[in-house]
């Protein structure tokens, strides 16, 4: 803790953010246990067609959760947390949050590892995003706090997401073609804006939210099979 310079209010602040993006968190990896099984019959049957669709699925319903919860968590904090200290924490949960948006991604990549028998493949992703981990915290913490902290568990798993789709296992045994590059942009402009306008007025929120709905029924009324997809989640 001295090392590191951080106050132990701060962890606190810390811990408060973690327990409140934790509510997305579960609902997220619910929604993964529904779909891994999917997915991997897909892969079995070598589907790529209907595997596309459902990762699609995962990727709308959690980056548009994710955004709206992380728009609001200022308002989601003041509700639940009655402590003047630990409501400041909001702006670090909200970054946790939107960081979970790595997790359709990475699922997408890791079936094929799964299906083709390549962990180790998969292990050392995970090694390499623990490390990126370990080393920006020892970097950022001292500078910016527990925000550093925040900051490079993004990045983490930013990188533990979409770098699945780089290595030659994916490119050896999928012929799925993901617009990777596209989602990578797309998750970092929705986390922007989403920061960007934690403490904006009611107004501007209840208009990005709506236009996020707005979003989603014009994705699922242009592409009706999904309906049957989400019918049977």
């Amino acid at each position: 803790m001295d090392q590191t310079k951080v106050p132990i209010g701060k962890i606190g602040e810390y811990n408060i953010a973690q327990n409140v993006s934790s509510i997305i968190e579960t609902g997220v990896l619910a929604l993964e246990k529904a779909i891994s099984p999917m997915c991997m019959a897909e892969i079995k049957k070598n589907n790529e067609i209907e595997l596309k669709k459902i990762i699609n699925v995962f990727i709308l319903i959690t980056f548009c959760c994710t955004f709206i919860f992380s728009l609001w968590c200022k308002e989601i904090f003041e509700l639940l947390i009655k402590n003047d200290t630990l409501l400041k924490a909001y702006p670090i949960a909200s970054l946790l949050v939107l960081a979970l948006n790595y997790r359709p991604l990475y699922i997408a990549a890791t079936n094929v590892y799964f299906y083709n028998m390549k962990t180790k493949d998969l292990l050392y992703i995970t090694l390499i995003a623990g490390v990126i981990s370990i080393i920006g915290n020892i970097i950022l913490i001292p500078l910016l706090g527990i925000l550093g902290g925040a900051i490079i568990t993004y990045i983490a798993y930013l990188y533990q997401g979409y770098i699945g789709f780089f290595l030659k296992p994916f490119k050896e045994y999928s012929n799925i073609s993901f617009p990777v590059f596209k989602l990578f942009a797309l998750q970092n402009i929705i986390t922007i804006i989403a920061m960007l306008n934690l403490n904006s007025s009611y107004m501007i929120k209840c208009t990005l939210t709506f236009c996020t709905f707005i979003c989603i029924l014009l994705y699922l009324v242009y592409d009706k099979k999904l309906r049957l997809i989400i019918n049977f989640l």
